[in-house]
């Protein structure tokens, strides 16, 4: 009984954080639609190139990795246009409703074919535990210690398309090169998950509601919103994890 209650309160409080979420989207009706969607898809090709190789693959190359680190910094370009857009007056005024709205698991369908379930589910775990919306607000192009980064990644300076052959790294290189690799590919599929879902605003004129993955007609632009939100979430952990680095 006590349980079936707890599950009533959790579901009407799912609901009302809904209402209110949806009541405060009326007043930015075009929130996608301003946003510059050929940069979009350029940035979205950027990321899946650095994406296109796992760390655990045993043909990876030493181009392949300066690729991630730059697919990350376009992951961080994402992230200025976001907060630079009327997407993140949502994003940091509703955080306290959209996390309420996760918890009913109202992510969109879709998602799942531009991650992987077990990438969604880190994610959308982390993004119910943890706001980082505050750090949206400094975020820049400045945001990341580059030179830092480049030395746990052991990127060549006299040629940065070149870092060294992992065979040639000592145990503790290759230890940190993959640390920071890790952080960086949780970037990505974050970067990814935010384009994906931005994009799809621009049916935002042509739909009302959207899959997810328990409802079949849920409304379109608070589905957005809220995966959205997961994916800069994301995106800003990575960054924090990375600055984090000894």
């Amino acid at each position: 009984m006590i349980n079936e209650m707890s599950e009533k309160n959790n579901m009407s409080e799912t609901k009302q954080a809904l209402w209110e979420l949806e009541y405060r989207l009326e007043h930015h009706p075009d929130i996608f639609k301003k946003i510059d969607y050929t940069q979009l898809i350029d940035l979205s090709q950027k990321i899946k190139l650095g994406a296109s190789k796992k760390i655990d693959d045993p043909d990876l190359t030493p181009s392949d990795i300066k690729k991630t680190f730059d697919a990350f910094k376009v992951c961080l370009e994402l992230a200025v246009i976001v907060k630079e857009s009327e997407i993140a007056t949502i994003l940091l005024e509703q955080s306290i409703n959209i996390k309420k709205v996760l918890e009913g698991y109202s992510i969109p369908e879709i998602d799942a074919q531009i991650i992987s379930k077990d990438e969604l589910k880190e994610l959308v775990e982390f993004a119910e535990s943890k706001d980082l919306m505050e750090m949206l607000l400094d975020i820049n192009k400045d945001s990341i210690n580059e030179k830092k980064l480049e030395s746990y990644l052991k990127i060549n300076d006299d040629d940065p398309d070149i870092t060294p052959d992992r065979n040639m790294l000592t145990p503790d290189e290759r230890s940190r090169r993959l640390m920071a690799l890790l952080i960086m590919n949780k970037a990505l599929s974050s970067g990814l998950l935010t384009c994906g879902n931005i994009g799809l605003g621009a049916l935002s004129g042509i739909l009302s509601t959207i899959p997810t993955l328990t409802n079949p007609t849920f409304p379109l632009i608070p589905g957005l919103i809220t995966s959205t939100y997961i994916g800069i979430n994301g995106i800003l952990s990575a960054l924090e994890d990375l600055n984090n680095l000894p």
